[in-house]
């Protein structure tokens, strides 16, 4: 993943523990999760994550090599 943008990580970052929680997920997976969601935010430039579910829980599990799908 290439860094295009610095903003907003850790708006990104909250978003996805309140996400997580939210679903009744339990904390450390609300954790990775919010911490894929910090990652990918890096990818997007300007202000809001476009990541769906699916490709952050893909980045939260470990898929680190494979390119993120948009």
């Amino acid at each position: 993943m290439k860094i295009v943008d610095w903003v907003v990580r850790g708006d990104a970052f909250i978003a996805g523990v309140i996400y997580g929680l939210s679903n009744d997920w339990d904390g450390q997976k609300a954790i990775e999760f919010a911490t894929a969601a910090s990652a990918i935010k890096h990818t997007i430039p300007g202000d809001v994550n476009i990541s769906n579910e699916d490709e952050i829980l893909e980045i939260a599990e470990g898929n680190l090599f494979e390119r993120v799908k948009r």
